[in-house]
């Protein structure tokens, strides 16, 4: 047998079993050590404590009952009769066997077994003479025996139970035979333990080591320990009662309940413990609960068998049964194979005959799958009947789109020598030495996409071409769909064309994303199939013409991560000097001298490495270097193999506004910079000048003019072909929202108009988004951008399928755990969890065999290892980085030590958060994926959102939920980051005091097959009142430092409007005026089109009114922003001001006895969450 993904997921159901029978006490028959109820934390009932001051939360945390609950017809009520079987163990204190407590004698020892053996015989002599040593006595090891409640039928008939109103309650009688039972296996156990008074000299009762010379010596000893028999007080009860559901239905609840009200001691233990309820309906059937929400979405089915109280109840028929901690199979979603795209044959002649194929087949699918489905379909609502006909439209559209997008490729010999230059691009990377995933196709849904917006960019051209460039493309696919690699594919044509048509240089595509950690993963995938693109450029004399620049990529992401300016000198108007490049050269010739190595992490350049591998040749070998004269931070590939040398990638603001990357990646906050830059224009080929030695510029001086020595005679005038970059990339649209997305939207109803004003009105650049989570999705983009929008690829008519794709129910995607701990803290809980899976996957790891045997089946130890190694990281994501910080440091102080003490490797952790530096985070995802020794290797990762989006790696699988993440969006992201390639799982482990997770446990099975649907509208409001206080400085000097200096400057002589005095002498002389800025500034926030955005524009023309006065008033010759009385943003995020918060005494006191706690019954609410 083979370790294929079939015996993966008979793995991954192993590890639910094993890890539910130790977190439930199912697999165990005795306990050591602490009592059950700190061990056993899935499916116990607590003991009750009327005393509580906790109240209803203590009922939360420390549930006392479960239960099921179900419908039946009131005319049923007559004949039905309950057959209900209870299931529940309990677990009583005994003396431990001779050979347990000889075993934790020698642990105890440290010494070995043979040395420990000497020592008691030594002792035993001694005792004979009565010279024993009582100090080296040792104290009993504490033992728990289990007793599983013996198997009985109750039976109930609801006649029985219903009283008037068809309410009624009726316990029944039989359970108090199964208290019994229990009471009657402890008191006939011949070892049970008993108590012992400590003596006033002595800190602790222990055993001598002379009696455990012999079992008869250790028997004979513990038969006369203890003074007094200590008994429990087990008792429960079954309650069946029932309420009026409707006027046709009453609602039968079965319940569970520990009455136990005793107090708890060291030696006693009153919880039960693995509970179980099944329950079975003779003489009527079970009805089903509707979830009428669901009535309008016809391919989902509303009906829901059964509810648990504190479980989830599962239904079969007439059988329920419940569950402690239920499990969902995600199956895998697997595009449509059936129909091939290959690259080779769409680099060739033979493209267009593959699309008109993929076209017919689309044309198949609508009248065979569609238009039968809405014949043969019952529907449950009009508004369902009328969704359904907005799906099959939306796919005949999408087909109407495709079909065109095969003409326009016919008919402009350009755009298909661009189409067939991406393909092979494509085809070429798949074999690259720096590509880690071989394919040689693409998948339909991408291909039919990239076709489809063919028209959009044919259409800049030429303008006859119908186009949809005004409308936003939704991109919505799961995670792990190829997303990525469909927009690229776009870029890459759209890169091809460009060149094609004339246009030499500048940027052609920019790429948002919201967090840095997505760029960063995405940034060698980028690398990859541009530096193959750029291989066929230099080949083609169409696109290596004299003039044309290389395709390049810019990662312009922020001066916390790459450096705004790499060197500059203080000047007449403050700074000071700074050089981040000299460093940088002595390091490189340090390392080619041999007095460095490459790849110390701890290089200076390292912090700027941002790719792991040259994208041409895939060697690792990439050193960061430096040009002092060009003022360059360069990726140098030392592969002395390697054709390339400079790799044609840019990290810092300057070079990117100098050199013009054709591909930008950035940030989203980032967009804030153009009220702060005036070489932000660059970007839009607002440049008129060229320097040899330091590029673009938008004026006739260079653009780094304090450093640079060049000649100006040898700058070369510049006239870009297009200016404004053909596409706008935005990666996971989801995450643009509330009031981080309001302020994008403003900055983004700002560049659509500059670029308009740029292009005189034709266009600005086409909006494409990505994500995979998505609701509402034309609202979002009508706030975000102020247009309308198309989702691509439509839903199919099932759930389960569409032409696209559909489930595959022969793989495993991943296996969802839900827990909700009883009588135990989240915190411990995740512990208990990470360390027992931790102890199962390494004693696997050192005894293969063992695994082999437990899932039967045929393969090698080393074929098993090899499988392990997928399944070694554990990932815990939190909701408050203050969380993840309790794990780490309970990792590192006691599961460690207890990992320690047991003989297994110790856990070795990294956090993965929102405060984690650009280079750490690099190394960290750098070690997972090619860990170079096995110190290297990281066990665990401490996550908060950061880890969401964008982590794409094979190596993880296995996750723990530290509670529901606050929106089911961010729960689907951060759950697909396991299981990407080999079946994963995640576990969550819900907050019992939040009625929220509590929902979603109740009903854990149901919402995974509809969380889908259930993904909330994100929040975003581009009117928001007040928000417009905190964009219009940073739009106001926006439009100043990029449009109306460029319109100025050469009435300036060339001085720039960014310094106050020539700020204020254009607007006395009139070359620019208050009116103008005023109306570019209502233009940028559409004011005018809609009515709700009333207010604005009175905001709008006061804050133009007064920044200009404080500019044209200042005394001094100051850069403009500096008299405004508002500043403008330096990032998206940056909405409050900080303030100190320090704790009182009394807080400090309170803070201290909450770290002193070791096991509080509960958590607090989560902090803040990270960002």
């Amino acid at each position: 047998m083979t370790i294929d993904n079939n015996l993966r997921r008979k793995f991954v159901k192993h590890v639910y079993k094993k890890l539910k029978e130790r977190l439930s006490g199912s697999g165990c028959d005795r306990v050591y050590g602490d009592k059950p109820q700190i061990k056993f934390f899935v499916g116990s009932l607590c003991s009750q404590d009327p005393k509580s001051s906790l109240g209803s939360i203590r009922t939360k945390v420390a549930p006392v009952r479960m239960g099921v609950e179900f419908l039946l017809n009131k005319d049923d009520v007559a004949n039905a009769t309950l057959k209900i079987k209870p299931k529940a163990s309990v677990f009583f204190k005994v003396i431990p066997d001779y050979e347990e407590q000889l075993e934790a004698a020698v642990k105890k020892s440290k010494l070995s077994r043979e040395e420990f053996i000497k020592e008691v015989e030594k002792q035993k002599k001694l005792s004979e003479e009565g010279k024993e040593d009582i100090n080296l006595g040792i104290k009993p090891l504490t033992v728990f025996k289990k007793h599983k409640i013996k198997d009985v039928l109750l039976s109930c008939k609801i006649s029985e139970v219903v009283e008037k109103d068809f309410e009624g309650e009726f316990e029944l009688p039989g359970v108090k035979e199964l208290v019994e039972d229990a009471h009657n296996a402890y008191k006939s156990e011949e070892r049970l333990y008993r108590p012992k008074k400590r003596k006033k000299d002595e800190m602790e009762s222990k055993i001598p080591l002379s009696v455990l010379s012999s079992e008869e010596d250790y028997y004979k000893f513990m038969s006369e320990w203890g003074e007094k028999d200590v008994y429990p007080s087990w008792d429960f009860k079954i309650v069946v009662k029932t309420t009026e559901f409707n006027d046709s239905q009453i609602k039968v609840s079965v319940l569970f309940e520990n009455t136990c009200v005793a107090k708890e001691n060291d030696h006693i233990d009153n919880f039960l413990f693995d509970t179980h309820l099944d329950v079975e309906v003779e003489g009527a059937n079970i009805q089903n609960f509707i979830i009428d929400y669901l009535n309008d979405h016809y391919k989902y089915n509303g009906d829901m068998g059964a509810s648990g109280i504190n479980c989830e109840a599962k239904r079969t028929g007439n059988k329920i049964v419940t569950e402690h901690m239920p499990f969902f199979e995600q199956l895998r979603l697997k595009t449509n194979d059936k129909l091939k795209a290959k690259f080779e044959d769409l680099a060739s002649d033979r493209a267009v005959e593959v699309l008109e194929k993929i076209a017919k087949e689309m044309r198949r699918y609508l009248e065979e799958e569609y238009k039968r489905f809405g014949k043969e379909a019952v529907f449950k609502s009009d508004i369902g009947k009328k969704r359904f006909e907005e799906d099959m439209n939306a796919f005949e559209d999408e087909i109407k789109r495709f079909e065109y997008g095969i003409e326009i490729l016919k008919k402009y010999p350009l755009a298909m020598k661009a189409f067939k230059k991406m393909n092979l691009s494509f085809l070429n990377s798949s074999k690259s030495k720096a590509s880690d995933k071989k394919y040689d196709s693409w998948r339909i849904f991408q291909i039919i996409f990239i076709v489809m917006n063919v028209p959009d960019v044919v259409s800049i051209e030429y303008p006859e071409v119908k186009s949809n460039f005004e409308r936003v493309e939704v991109l919505y696919f799961p995670t792990g769909g190829g997303k990525t690699e469909t927009y690229l594919g776009l870029a890459i044509f759209t890169l091809f064309f460009d060149r094609l048509r004339g246009k030499k240089f500048g940027v052609s595509v920019m790429t948002k994303f919201p967090l840095r950690l997505l760029s960063l993963q995405q940034i060698q995938r980028i690398a990859n199939i541009l530096a193959q693109a750029e291989l066929i450029r230099r080949e083609d004399p169409e696109t290596n013409s004299e003039g044309s620049e290389e395709f390049s990529l810019g990662y312009f992401v922020g001066d916390r991560n790459t450096p705004n300016k790499l060197m500059s000198k203080g000047t007449i108007f403050g700074g000071q000097d700074k050089d981040l490049l000299t460093p940088i050269v002595t390091e490189r010739n340090q390392i080619l001298k041999g007095e460095l190595k490459l790849d110390d992490e701890n290089l200076e350049g390292r912090k700027y490495l941002i790719i792991s591998k040259c994208p041409f040749c895939g060697s690792k070998e990439i050193m960061i270097d430096a040009d002092v004269e060009k003022i360059r931070l360069m990726h140098r590939c030392m592969n002395k193999e390697c054709q390339e040398d400079v790799l044609p990638i840019y990290v810092s603001d300057m070079e990117i506004y100098r050199y013009l990357p054709s591909f930008i990646i950035s940030t989203l906050d980032k967009i804030a910079i153009c009220g702060l830059q005036k070489n932000f224009r660059n970007l839009f080929g607002q440049v008129t000048h060229k320097c040899p030695l330091h590029g673009y510029s938008n004026s006739s001086e260079c653009t780094e003019k304090w450093l640079c020595k060049a000649d100006k005679e040898k700058f070369e005038k510049i006239t870009p072909y297009d200016p404004v970059p053909t596409l706008q990339i935005q990666d996971e649209m989801h995450l643009v929202r509330e009031s981080l997305g309001t302020f994008n939207s403003h900055y983004e109803s700002f560049l659509e108009h500059y670029e308009k004003m740029l292009t005189k009105g034709k266009r600005s650049m086409k909006i494409l988004t990505a994500t995979a989570t998505i609701s509402e999705y034309k609202m979002q983009t009508d706030h975000l951008y102020a247009k309308d929008a198309c989702q691509y690829p439509s839903q199919g008519p099932k759930i389960s399928e569409s032409f696209y794709a559909s489930v595959d129910n022969d793989d495993l995607n991943r296996l969802i755990i839900g827990i909700t701990p009883h009588f135990k803290t989240m915190i411990f809980s995740v512990l208990d969890v990470i360390e027992t899976y931790h102890e199962l996957i390494q004693r696997w790891h050192s005894k293969p065999q063992e695994l082999i045997a437990e899932l039967g089946v045929e393969v090698t130890n080393e074929e098993i290892k090899e499988m392990l190694k997928d399944y070694m990281i554990k990932l815990s994501y939190h909701l408050a980085k203050s969380d993840g910080d309790s794990i780490s440091n309970s990792i590192r102080t006691m599961t460690n030590r207890s990992l320690r003490e047991k003989g297994i490797p110790e856990i070795k952790q990294s956090p993965l958060t929102g405060d984690v530096s650009f280079n750490d985070v690099r190394i960290v995802l750098d070690k997972i994926e090619n860990p170079k020794t096995e110190e290297d290797m990281i066990d665990l990762i401490i996550a908060t959102s950061m880890i969401s989006h964008g982590v794409d790696i094979d190596a993880l699988n296995f996750m723990v939920f530290m509670g529901m993440p606050h929106n089911t969006a961010e729960y689907i992201q951060a759950s697909s980051r396991v299981g990407r390639k080999y079946p994963g799982i995640a576990i969550v482990i819900f907050n019992p005091t939040r009625e929220r997770d509590q929902s979603y446990f109740k009903f854990f099975t149901k919402f995974h097959e509809y969380k889908d649907l259930l993904v909330e509208a994100v929040p975003i409001n581009r009117w928001a009142k007040f928000s417009i206080n905190r964009t219009v400085p940073g739009i106001f000097s926006a439009s100043v430092l990029n449009y109306f200096d460029a319109i100025a400057s050469p009435q300036l002589k060339g001085k720039s409007l960014n310094m106050s005095k020539v700020f204020e002498k254009a607007i006395d002389e009139g070359i620019i005026n208050e009116e103008e800025i005023k109306q570019f500034l209502l233009e940028s926030y559409k004011v005018n089109k809609d009515t709700i955005g009333f207010g604005f524009d009175k905001v709008i023309e006061d804050k133009t009114e007064t920044y200009i006065h404080e500019i044209t008033q200042t005394l001094g010759n100051e850069f403009i922003t500096r008299p405004m009385s508002d500043k403008p943003m330096t990032s998206l995020r940056d909405v409050d001001t900080l303030i100190d918060i320090n704790l009182s005494p009394d807080g400090m006191m309170i803070l201290k006895n909450i770290k002193a706690s070791r096991t509080p019954v509960f958590d607090e609410e989560e902090n803040e969450e990270d960002e």
